[in-house]
C-alpha cells in the first residue's frame, strides 16, 4: 500500500494555518481523494494542530494520525456536510483511522440550547464494509463520538474517547453486523457503549464488546434505546464500569429531585454523582432482542447494576428513516453472569415488562454486589406498574423508594432464573425490604 504524505511545504502551511485559524479541509480531502483514486494508500497527518471541517474517507484509504497530530473540528456547523461528522465515510470499503494522534470535536463551541443547530459527531460510518479504528483519541465531540450505521466487519481496538462537551455525547453507537470493540476506553457524558436498531428491515447482529472500560454520566453498557428492528448475538465480556473522571457540563440547574445527582451515604462522592445503569438491555420499540450476554463485568460509580426493560413506546419516533414498530415486542434469552462490585445509587436492579413486551428467559448467574440500604425511606408495595409503559427506559424512571426490594425487583417477566446471586447491604446500613422481590 502506498503512503500518501503531504510535502514539507504543505506541512509548513498546515502549521501556519493552525495559528491563524484557517481551515485545512480542502487540502486533506484532496489527499484522501488522490490516495483512493490511485488504488489506495495512507494519508498521514503530521504533528501539530490541523483545523478542519468535515472530511470524507474514501475506499482503501487509511487516515493515520501521527503522535502529536490533532485534527481540530471547526465550531461552525456549516463546515460539515451530511452525515455531519469530523470524519465520515459513506458506502466505502476498506477504510481505517489509526495512529496515536487525536481528533478534537470542539463540542464546547456549540450552543446546546439551540435545537436547530446541527452538532457534528466525531466519526460516522454509513453503509461501509471493513472498517478499522485503532489507537487514536477522540475528544469532546459535539454529538455522538463514533457512530457505525449499517456497516459490516468493523474492528475498533485501543481507541480512547473522552467526550463531555454536550448532552448527547455517547462514546460508541453501533448499528451494524460483525463488530468487535476491544480494549477501548470511554469516558462520556452520555452512554459509553450503546447498540441500537432504528430500521425494521435490518438485523443488528454479531457484536462483541470485550476488555473495555466504561465511564459515563449516563449508562455504561447499553442495548437500546432505539429497538425498532432485530438485535441479536451481542456480548459484553470482561469489561469494567468506573466513575467518570470529568465534571458534567453546566447546562442549567439540575432538578432538585433528580435522585442520581445526590450522594449516597457511605458511597464515594463523585463529581457529578454516579451514572445511571451499568448493564442495560432494552426492547421498547416493538423490536426483537435475543441472545444477549454480559459476562465478567466489574462495576462502581453507577446507580443500578442491572436494568432489563421490555416496554411499549408506540408512536415514538427518533428521526431515523424507518422508526415504525417491528411488531415483535420480544426480549428473550439474556444471560448476565459474573458481575461484581458496588451500586452507588438507590435504585435497585430491575427486570420489568410493560405493554406488549415481557422479558423472557433471563438468567442471572454468579452475581455479587454491594447495595446501599435505604430501609427507613422505603415505601414497599406502592409499585405504579403499567403507567410507566411509554416512558423513556432508564433506571431513574422508577422512584427507588417505591420499589419493593433493595437488590432486584422483577415484574411482568417470564422464566427469570437466579443462580448464586448475592445482594449484600453496605456495612452499617439497613433495609426493611427483601433483597429480591418478584411479581407476576
Amino acid at each position: 500500500m502506498k503512503r500518501w504524505v503531504l510535502c514539507a511545504a504543505a506541512a509548513y502551511i498546515a502549521a501556519a494555518s493552525a495559528a491563524d485559524g484557517k481551515l485545512e479541509t480542502a487540502k486533506w480531502q484532496a489527499a484522501i481523494d488522490a490516495a483512493s483514486a490511485a488504488g489506495g494508500g495512507v494519508v498521514a497527518v503530521p504533528k501539530g494542530d490541523h483545523p478542519t471541517g468535515g472530511l470524507f474517507l474514501r475506499s482503501n484509504v487509511e487516515l493515520r494520525l501521527e503522535k502529536g497530530a490533532r485534527l481540530v473540528a471547526s465550531g461552525n456547523p456549516a463546515d460539515f456536510a451530511p452525515p455531519c461528522a469530523v470524519v465520515a465515510a459513506v458506502g466505502a470499503t476498506n477504510v481505517a483511522i489509526t495512529g496515536e494522534g487525536e481528533i478534537f470535536g470542539n463540542g464546547w463551541a456549540y450552543d446546546y440550547s439551540r435545537k436547530d443547530q446541527p452538532k457534528p459527531k466525531g466519526l460516522c460510518f454509513q453503509h461501509c464494509y471493513r472498517v478499522k479504528l485503532e489507537d487514536f483519541t477522540l475528544r469532546d465531540s459535539a454529538a455522538w463520538g463514533i457512530n457505525v450505521f449499517r456497516c459490516e466487519d468493523v474492528v475498533a481496538r485501543r481507541v480512547k474517547i473522552d467526550s463531555h462537551a454536550g448532552v448527547c455525547t455517547d462514546g460508541f453507537d453501533i448499528e451494524g453486523k460483525n463488530v468487535l470493540i476491544e480494549d477501548c476506553d470511554v469516558d462520556s457524558g452520555d452512554d459509553a457503549y450503546c447498540i441500537k436498531s432504528h430500521e425494521v428491515g435490518y438485523a443488528v447482529e454479531n457484536i462483541v464488546v470485550r476488555g473495555c472500560t466504561a465511564r459515563s454520566h449516563c449508562n455504561a453498557f447499553k442495548l437500546g434505546t432505539a429497538s425498532h428492528g432485530v438485535m441479536r448475538n451481542i456480548s459484553f465480556v470482561s469489561c469494567r464500569a468506573l466513575p467518570s473522571r470529568r465534571v458534567y457540563r453546566d447546562l442549567g440547574p439540575m432538578p432538585k429531585d433528580l435522585l442520581n445527582w445526590k450522594p449516597v451515604e457511605g458511597a464515594p462522592w463523585y463529581l457529578c454523582g454516579p451514572g445511571f445503569g451499568c448493564i442495560n438491555v432494552e426492547c421498547v420499540d416493538g423490536g426483537l432482542v435475543e441472545n444477549i450476554v454480559a459476562d465478567d463485568i466489574s462495576m462502581e460509580g453507577f446507580q443500578t447494576p442491572i436494568f432489563v426493560r421490555g416496554g411499549d413506546r408506540e408512536g415514538f419516533n427518533d428521526d431515523f428513516a424507518d422508526c415504525s414498530l417491528g411488531g415483535w415486542f420480544t426480549l428473550r434469552n439474556v444471560v448476565i453472569s459474573n458481575v461484581r462490585g458496588r451500586a452507588d445509587g438507590r435504585t435497585p436492579s430491575t427486570i420489568t415488562g410493560a405493554g406488549r413486551c415481557r422479558p423472557e428467559n433471563i438468567v442471572l448467574r454468579n452475581i455479587d454486589l454491594e447495595i446501599p440500604g435505604e430501609g427507613e425511606n422505603a415505601k414497599p408495595f406502592s409499585w405504579p406498574g403499567e403507567e410507566k409503559k411509554g416512558m423513556y427506559p432508564q433506571t431513574n424512571m422508577f422512584d427507588p423508594y417505591h420499589l419493593p426490594a433493595y437488590g432486584l425487583f422483577v415484574d411482568k417477566a417470564d422464566g427469570v432464573r437466579m443462580e448464586n446471586v448475592k445482594f449484600r447491604l453496605r456495612p452499617g446500613t439497613t433495609d426493611a425490604r427483601p433483597a429480591v422481590c418478584e411479581r407476576k
